[in-house]
């Protein structure tokens, strides 16, 4: 450390001898927190600068950094310390234990994600969701109806619950909820859950129990089985799935209740054992049949509870009613009934509002207003409807977990539920449309407003360089008219005016927006409750509302640069109105009935031959122009060309003709029900025929590839698929890379529309660098 050198006695002026204020002290705490507690001497050029500008001598302001210092380390001993010394630094103090307190509320929230250790639930413990509050589902409501039915004696003496899913759908918390609800209905001579917990410490696959004595006859045998993909010991899964059902059919005078939480592929092994041994009754190869078919035959859980209605027969030991809930029918975004909303505001709802983070200044994306929620599930309903399969309760949680917090920074790969649905969401809809939201955000950003004109736009450029390529004037202008166009024809954009209130209209802004911003900013301050604007959003059209009058101000009075002013204020109005849109379509969910996304729903029904014959002229020229195959390997749907990049090229040699089929599934793994395929086979041999399903991508891929999509524009996993497929199709088993050169050929260049053969050391050396 340097030694500096005292002045004895050191110098004094008018303020000597006066008490410090308050506002003082705070500028002195400042400029501590900005020394971090070091270089506190009287010839630092911060302590010299900071005594000028509040009349206090050098020595004095060292004198009261030391105090603060003091504190720092625990010595609250100097009698002459400034009260308000003492009364800022516990301020501090205090606001960093509730910024300590956020970072604990932070990491209970992020509990909650799918991946985390709340993710998967044990039944009958104490490992369950870190909410602590039931997420009311459809099934959770017919369950409790059931329990009633118990305690009214309405059921048959031998009762199967069939959960039917994959994981992560809330099967364990159903579980849990249905025997909570069944012990207050029928215990009269113990507690069923207590004993319940106590065989859920040890127990592996099942608890067996009887509870006739604590049910008052109500109940006799009960057996659970949370997880049906463990079989007992020396059995398979499968194997051990038709010992249970064998055990409710089972011919003995005792009551005997079975409920299962089970997924396809364990039916699917119960139906090839019981083909492969031909050892179990009839009623039990029904009783697996009738399970098996409700994936198949009945969209709508609640045909399936019960699939018959076998109220109290004659023989009721034998007829077991059978209730059956496939959990991968039911959407997250669907209402359990009128007067209850669903799961997913329902654990929104609970995230902001139990836990109360969305007041936090950690919280990304501030849902302030009820409708925001509402808004929020509206944007993922549109990725239900891409995957082409509902979100299960696990992959919701760690969704919200995600739109509330932000990316966690992890070492671990991200699971693909996550890629898909949260690198930018709002921009994946909306790929035109800069989201101007961190310039409020970042400090660093906002450093540039001390000129508010050039500022605004170097802030959206510094951090938005992705953006360059969409924000000319030719492309904005395309962007925009296109829009308006699509907004007027209400087509592919729709908008809610009970939302947006009776008195919004797109043309009106546009006008408002031609005149000036201020009138365009003005025209949506005074109806933000109906826009659902948030103070954010107000803020930053303030933003742009100053720059457009500092603009203004400039152009009046320098006529030498008016016409690049005159520029400038024509660029700044197309960056206003681009954010105005997009903020109004995140809010309120335009959208969300898009053309493609329309006719995607319709390829599959009765109305879509037109769709189907579209589709597979457009899969013949789009991939198979040439005879080949041809996927370029380094590029993602919805980027920006760049031709200063090398384009690499996979080219599958194939000859080979494709159709359009509607297609049985039962014996493929995914989907499960009836599906458009595009069916491709070798011209020459015509042996093997390979279904490849038309996902939402794929069907995506090639209806804006006829609207002038780039084939560089193709997203990853559609190369995947058309790799697969070409592969397949070829019938050329890829073991090492002899085999893979002999089916395709590498062409790369800086051209795309040059396509050059490149060697192996080309070759070798891109894919490395594509993989680095």
């Amino acid at each position: 450390m340097s030694n500096h050198t005292r002045v004895p006695g050191g110098e004094e002026n008018k303020k000597s001898g006066t008490t410090w204020s308050r506002e003082e002290i705070e500028y002195v705490f400042k400029l501590y927190r900005e020394l971090e507690g070091e270089g506190i001497h009287e010839n630092n050029p911060k302590i010299i600068n900071l005594g000028k500008k509040l009349g206090r001598t050098t020595r004095s302001v060292e004198a009261q950094l030391y105090m603060f210092r003091s504190l720092e380390r625990g010595d609250y001993s100097h009698s002459n310390m400034n009260k308000h010394t003492r009364n800022i630094w516990q301020e501090y103090m205090e606001d960093r234990m509730v910024a300590s307190k956020k970072g604990s509320t932070q990491n209970e929230v992020r509990k909650w994600a799918g991946h985390r250790e709340s993710g998967v639930t044990v039944a009958f413990t104490k490992r369950t969701k870190p909410d602590k509050h039931l997420v009311k589902t459809r099934l959770i409501k017919e369950l409790g109806k059931l329990a009633q039915d118990v305690s009214h004696k309405k059921l048959s003496d031998r009762v199967g619950i069939f959960l039917l899913g994959g994981p992560g759908n809330g099967k364990t918390e159903a579980l849990n909820y249905f025997f909570e609800v069944l012990s207050e209905q029928v215990s009269s001579n113990g507690d069923i859950k207590e004993l319940l917990f106590k065989k859920g410490e040890d127990y592996k696959r099942e608890i067996n129990i009887d509870v006739s004595e604590e049910s008052d006859g109500l109940l006799g045998e009960l057996k659970i089985i949370q997880d049906a993909t463990v079989g007992n010991e020396g059995e398979g899964a499968g194997h051990s799935f038709l010992n249970d059902l064998e055990w409710l059919t089972k011919e003995i005078p005792k009551k005997r209740f079975l409920f299962v939480c089970i997924n396809r592929g364990i039916l699917q092994d119960a139906l090839q054992y019981v083909k492969l041994k031909n050892s179990y009754s009839s009623k039990v190869v029904n009783l697996l049949e009738n399970i098996n078919e409700t994936q198949h035959v009945n969209p709508n859980p609640i045909n399936s509870w019960p699939i018959n209605d076998n109220k109290i027969q004659e023989d009721v030991t034998t007829s077991p009613s059978l209730y059956v809930w496939p959990m991968e029918r039911e959407s997250v975004f669907n209402k359990p009934d009128e007067h209850t909303s669903s799961p997913a505001q329902q654990a929104l709802r609970l995230a902001y509002n139990e836990l109360e983070v969305g007041n936090e200044k950690f919280v990304d994306f501030q849902l302030d207003h009820e409708g925001h929620i509402e808004n929020l599930v509206e944007l993922f309903k549109i990725y239900e409807v891409k995957t082409g399969r509902n979100i299960s309760m696990r992959e919701w949680f760690s969704l919200m977990v995600q739109a509330i917090l932000g990316d966690e920074k992890r070492k671990e790969q991200n699971n693909s539920v996550w890629l898909e649905a949260f690198q930018q969401y709002p921009s994946r809809l909306f790929p035109f449309y800069p989201d101007l939201s961190a310039i409020l955000e970042h400090q660093h950003i906002l450093e540039v407003f001390k000129n508010e004109t050039s500022g605004f736009l170097e802030g959206f450029f510094k951090d938005y360089q992705s953006n360059l390529p969409n924000i000319g004037n030719s492309e904005i202008g395309s962007v925009l008219e296109s829009l308006e166009e699509e907004l007027e024809t209400g087509r592919a954009w729709e908008m809610d005016m009970k939302i947006l209130g009776s008195d919004f209209s797109y043309r009106t802004f546009d006008r408002k927006v031609s005149t000036s911003i201020e009138y365009a900013e003005e025209y949506l301050i005074n109806r933000k409750e109906d826009l659902n604007l948030s103070e954010q959003d107000c803020k930053l059209f303030s933003h742009f509302s100053k720059a457009s009058g500092i603009l203004q101000t400039m152009e009046d009075t320098n006529k030498a640069l008016a016409p690049h002013l005159s520029s400038l204020q024509n660029l700044l109005r197309k960056l206003f109105s681009l954010y105005a849109y997009r903020t109004l379509s995140v809010k309120n969910g335009i959208c969300i009935h898009s053309e493609s996304v329309n006719e995607y729903k319709t390829l599959c029904s009765k109305e879509g031959d037109l769709h189907r014959r579209n589709l597979k002229n457009s899969f013949k020229d789009f991939f198979l122009s040439n005879q080949k195959l041809s996927i370029d390997m380094a590029r993602t749907f919805g980027q920006p060309l760049n031709t200063e990049r090398e384009v690499l090229t996979l080219e599958v040699s194939s000859n080979f003709t494709v159709d359009i089929k509607i297609m049985h599934t039962e014996n493929l793994i995914q989907p499960t029900k009836k599906m458009a395929f595009l069916v491709a086979k070798m011209n020459q041999s015509g042996e093997k025929s390979v279904p490849l399903p038309i996902t939402y991508k794929l069907f995506n891929a090639m209806y804006q590839q006829l609207k002038g999509l780039d084939n560089a524009m193709v997203p990853r996993e559609v190369h995947a698929q058309l790799e697969r497929l070409g592969t397949e199709v070829s019938q050329k088993t890829l073991k090492n890379m002899g085999d893979f050169l002999d089916i395709i050929t590498i062409k790369g260049s800086k051209d795309p529309q040059k396509n050059e053969e490149i060697n192996m050391d080309q070759l070798l050396w891109n894919l490395k660098r594509y993989q680095d």
